[in-house]
């Protein structure tokens, strides 16, 4: 339910039928673009370390392992930090989750309070006075600035409901949503 009181159905992001589009859309993800250097570098590396155990047996015989090599176990450490990898995977999974339910419920307070004040310039007693337009296009363009701010972009040309003077004003500001 919203907050209204009307029956929402359930989004689904991601489903079955959609996995092209889905697989298509790897490319221009957010996240993939913040952690793809990482991930060449990694995948860089392992390949290095794989490539190292298959060298041919005649270059190990002209550069042979140090015996220390032979006597160590590597299964042991890497079992181990498997297991830890997995419950710190977990918990950061944990953790994002819960950051996104709080920014979900923060979200729905800006709506609500939005719909609010809406619903207050829409029973004025005046309707007619010149400031009631103009709240009508804040309030319109507060969730777009907003949702710039906390991205760290701005863009006016998003802002449609907004009139030139307004973009000026928009443009000169350092905080947009304030």
């Amino acid at each position: 339910y919203s907050d209204d009181g009307f029956t929402l159905s359930t989004p689904q992001r991601y489903s079955v039928s959609n996995w092209a589009e889905n697989l298509a859309n790897i490319p221009q993800s957010q996240i993939l673009q913040r952690v793809q250097s990482h991930l060449f570098f990694n995948f860089v590396w392992s390949c290095g370390l794989v490539a190292l155990c298959y060298i041919p047996l005649d270059v190990q015989e002209i550069f042979p392992y140090p015996p220390v090599f032979d006597k160590l176990d590597l299964y042991v450490p890497f079992g181990m930090s498997s297991g830890i990898l997995g419950i710190l995977l977990a918990f950061r999974s944990n953790q994002s989750y819960d950051r996104f339910w709080q920014g979900r419920q923060i979200w729905v307070e800006v709506i609500s309070t939005e719909r609010s004040i809406a619903r207050c310039l829409r029973y004025l007693d005046n309707p007619d006075d010149e400031y009631v337009p103009c709240m009508r296009r804040w309030l319109l363009t507060f969730p777009v600035a907003l949702m710039q701010h906390l991205r760290g972009e701005r863009s006016l040309s998003e802002f449609t409901a907004l009139t030139d003077q307004d973009l000026e004003l928009m443009e000169q500001s350092d905080n947009m949503p304030i």
